[in-house]
């Protein structure tokens, strides 16, 4: 039987005996119960996130100004540090040729440098390049 359970039984016992000072007791103990179960709630929640967040974290190298997760990534330092989100940065091979800069549309943070090419990235920059290359043979 759970301490709600009781609480309730006890309420019952309370309202057949007429006593309104012992029923208004029973009823505030079952409001103070109601909010610390919804408090216990939410912090282990919390907790929750925060285990899967440092799970993470021991999955996640940082390597210039990207944390990557094998060989996925890079993945905003901001965002994770602060909101412990794992956002990717979008590519941006205009900006610098030789380092690759990246960006976030979650934070908004602009010309983030990974200091490294991957190889995925490498493969987008060369086909964007080859994009403009055919566009302006065009005009």
């Amino acid at each position: 039987m759970s301490v709600t359970d009781k609480l309730t039984d006890a309420l019952d016992i309370v309202t057949g005996t007429k006593d309104i000072q012992a029923i208004k007791a029973v009823i505030e103990v079952q409001k103070d119960l109601s909010l610390i179960l919804e408090e216990n709630r939410a912090l282990r929640e919390e907790n929750h996130a925060l285990k899967n967040i440092d799970i993470v974290r021991g999955e996640l190298t940082k390597r210039g100004n990207g944390y990557y997760k094998e060989s996925e990534g890079p993945y905003c330092i901001r965002c994770f540090d602060v909101d412990g989100k794992l956002v990717h940065l979008i590519l941006d091979p205009e900006r610098q040729k030789e380092i690759i800069n990246g960006r976030c549309l979650n934070c908004n943070a602009d010309r983030i440098q990974t200091c490294e090419i991957n190889e995925k990235w490498n493969e987008e920059r060369l086909q964007h390049f080859e994009d403009l290359k055919q566009l302006r043979k065009l005009f």
